[in-house]
């Protein structure tokens, strides 16, 4: 409970704070946490020694480093890919949205005016209220988009049993698909984020790396190394935790294509 806590915390600390800010705090952080265990290790661990030449702790030592920085330069990947095809999404949805209101303006009626409004509300409540929902450090849709899905399925049933299934129909319905498609592809893309293991995995590795770095005394110069070594890992910890979180924080995914469809729905009004 108490680590679902601090994650929770860390999220929303990243969600509120400007992004430069987030890579210098974790340089800092890292800069200073590896340098003070590596202090540590040498006193305590080595019993103040310098064992620079030891072979085996070096290889150890480098092997170490060299996991880590290859699984965060992978992990750094991956969250840099979900946060684009989140950002393709989104353009995608819109354009769906589109292509339906194009597609309802090719016949008018009470059955298309009942659709345009359903999704007139559908759109103002993603803008509004699903994209605060989905920033949250536990991402979920929002009920009022959703009850405005319902509403167009409902739209569209009702129009079937009064008139039949009509191909015109049929590619409404067709419509209506894709668009709850791309919202639940949304908010797979919101909810893939690294799992909490992975990041206890991280800092167990960091602090190993710490502890064999002790193995030699620190000097000015080795003290500064270090430091610039982590503060340097520290910021792409940074950098993924802001790229894991597509929906949240200064470096988010705008609605402003949602936005723009309907400014498009009022204009044509």
């Amino acid at each position: 409970m108490m680590h679902m806590n601090f994650s929770n915390l860390l999220l929303t600390h990243i969600a509120s704070t400007a992004d430069v800010a987030i890579m210098a705090e974790f340089l800092l952080f890292c800069a200073i946490f590896g340098v003070l265990i590596a202090f540590l290790s040498n006193r305590f661990f080595f019993g103040n020694q310098n064992l620079d030449s030891d072979a085996l702790l070096e290889m150890v030592e480098k092997s170490i480093f060299a996991f880590l920085v290859f699984l965060l330069a992978i992990t750094l990947g991956d969250v840099r890919s979900n946060f684009s095809k989140a950002e393709d999404s989104v353009v995608s949805e819109a354009l769906e949205v589109r292509q339906y209101l194009h597609l309802l303006d090719l016949q008018k009626g009470s059955f298309t005016d009942e659709q345009k409004r359903h999704l007139s509300n559908y759109l103002k409540a993603v803008v509004n209220d699903e994209w605060r929902s989905l920033a949250q450090a536990t991402p979920s849709l929002s009920a009022a988009a959703e009850q405005s899905v319902l509403g167009l399925r409902r739209s569209v049933r009702n129009n079937v049993q009064e008139s039949g299934l009509s191909s015109y129909t049929e590619k409404i319905l067709n419509s209506l698909t894709k668009l709850e498609n791309s919202r639940l592809l949304r908010y797979q893309l919101a909810t893939a984020s690294s799992p909490r293991i992975f990041w206890l995995y991280i800092a167990i590795l960091m602090l190993l790396g710490c502890v064999a770095a002790g193995r030699t005394k620190l000097d000015t110069r080795r003290a500064g190394v270090l430091a610039a070594y982590f503060g340097a890992l520290g910021m792409v910890v940074g950098l993924i935790m802001i790229l894991d979180q597509p929906f949240r924080g200064e470096t988010s995914i705008s609605n402003v294509p949602f936005r723009m469809v309907i400014e498009q729905m009022l204009a044509d009004n």
